[in-house]
């Protein structure tokens, strides 16, 4: 049993005028899916069906008419033929050849847009389905679809009356051709050349950045090392400064220099004259400061070392010299 099935389609953005005055277009004009028809069933358009379509149009090369609305029996309303019919993915696309003047002037200018495709379906075999026209409609059911774009010109007297330059749309056998022709003319061991020129630069770059991280790191670890170089290096002079004031007080206090000489003393126990400072203040003799004479109670520092080596204090010191003097006792 064979049912007859209409299907419109809708583009819903806004209408733009075509450009160019051209008998031939192109359109999506149904989708695989489930829509309603006219008639108010619905149907489910599949792969297949629409593959029987269109192997039907090209073997049997049956003419198949573009009709106002679906009066098929009305010869003058009849505005063109659909010249070519494939499937693109999802979508059933027909190149329509308008050779009604008003008509096609009414498809540049964006009066007409939508059509209706008339499918003849055979539910026992649908490999005996096809399509029997493609009517231009108002009241479009199938939504989604694209409009009608021109293609090239191929009517003498359309191609005399056109001054610009045709619009051609591709289909998907040229658009591969024209990809493989690209694909061909491309050097490939040029550009496998320069893509291995550029990985060697990235490498050099990476070994670069990896070089400075590390070299970063180093100038930090250094850093470091110079701030504590520093703090050990301040300690070092307190410590200097700390010593030569211990042994500047116990110069003053064994009398080896008088108090007045502290500063002096400091200074050249810190200075790179400190040995000369300790040759001189061990060939000196004992400075005592008092208000008499003290010819009889100086000592010499060898003398004082003596006494302090025996367990001495300095006036035993100076009992045993006065004794050592007068011949009584003698310190060895």
């Amino acid at each position: 049993m064979k049912n007859i099935f209409e299907f419109t389609s809708e583009f819903k953005e806004e209408a733009k005028p075509l450009t160019n005055t051209s008998p031939y277009f192109i359109k999506e004009v149904a989708k695989i899916g489930e829509w309603v028809c006219s008639n108010g069933n619905v149907i489910n358009i599949t792969k297949e069906l629409f593959e029987a379509v269109v192997n039907n149009f090209k073997t049997k090369k049956d003419k198949v008419p573009v009709p106002n609305g679906h009066k098929l029996n009305d010869v003058m309303a009849n505005f063109g033929w659909v010249v070519d019919l494939w499937q693109d993915g999802v979508s059933l696309f027909a190149k329509f050849d308008i050779t009604d003047k008003e008509c096609n002037e009414k498809i540049m200018e964006g009066t007409i847009q939508d059509d209706s495709v008339g499918l003849i379906i055979d539910n026992e075999n649908v490999m005996n389905s096809y399509l029997e026209h493609i009517a231009l409609t108002l009241t479009p059911a199938m939504a989604g679809l694209s409009t009608f774009e021109p293609v090239a010109f191929t009517h003498p007297e359309a191609v005399q009356k056109s001054d610009e330059t045709p619009y051609r749309m591709l289909n998907k056998t040229e658009v591969k051709k024209m990809a493989e022709e690209t694909v061909s003319k491309v050097d490939f061991e040029k550009v496998s050349a320069e893509l291995a020129e550029k990985q060697t630069k990235i490498v050099e770059f990476e070994k670069i950045s990896a070089d400075f991280e590390t070299v970063k790191a180093e100038f930090a670890k250094a850093k470091e090392q110079l701030a504590e170089f520093d703090k050990v290096k301040a300690e070092l002079v307190e410590f200097k400064k700390a010593e030569a004031e211990t042994v500047t007080k116990m110069l003053i206090s064994e009398g080896k220099i008088t108090p007045a000489q502290h500063d002096y003393a400091v200074a050249s126990l810190l200075s790179d004259k400190r040995a000369d400072f300790e040759a001189f203040v061990t060939g000196n003799k004992v400075i005592v400061l008092t208000e008499t004479k003290p010819a009889e109670t100086s000592v010499t520092v060898k003398e004082f070392s003596r006494a302090e080596i025996k367990g001495m204090d300095k006036k035993a010191y100076l009992e045993f010299k006065k004794m050592e003097t007068e011949g009584k006792a003698k310190i060895k």
